[in-house]
């Protein structure tokens, strides 16, 4: 024995003509929406000015350069610079200059980077 679901059930799940006209809603909300995402950066890309402060005239953009141009604060970077300091300052090394001791220790930092 089959129970026939109600209009709200899983039945209903595979009706699709039956909101067409909210479709159409969604679709001309979505087009506006675009056209003014288009018209905000064409505002912002034609902007002549260049400072930072052009950002307050166009504030969309600015709510994504704030969130994507933050940097997060951690002092992992300088720790480990910290350590690598360590790693480079040997008794053999002892008598090295300043700037010969900076270059060795932001060799060793970017060690990884060099090697092919």
């Amino acid at each position: 024995m089959h129970k026939q679901e109600s209009k709200g059930g899983a039945d209903a799940f595979f009706e699709f003509d039956s909101e067409s006209e909210n479709d159409e809603t969604i679709a001309v909300e979505i087009a506006k929406t675009n056209e003014e995402v288009n018209s905000s950066l064409q505002a912002y890309l034609n902007d002549e000015n260049t400072h930072l402060n052009m950002l307050d005239r166009h504030p969309e953009m600015k709510e994504i350069f704030l969130k994507h141009n933050t940097p997060l604060a951690s002092s992992g970077s300088a720790e480990r610079l910290f350590s690598y300091a360590t790693m480079v300052n040997t008794p053999k090394a002892s008598k090295l200059s300043d700037d010969m001791f900076e270059q060795r220790v932001v060799l060793k930092a970017n060690a990884k980077w060099l090697k092919t």
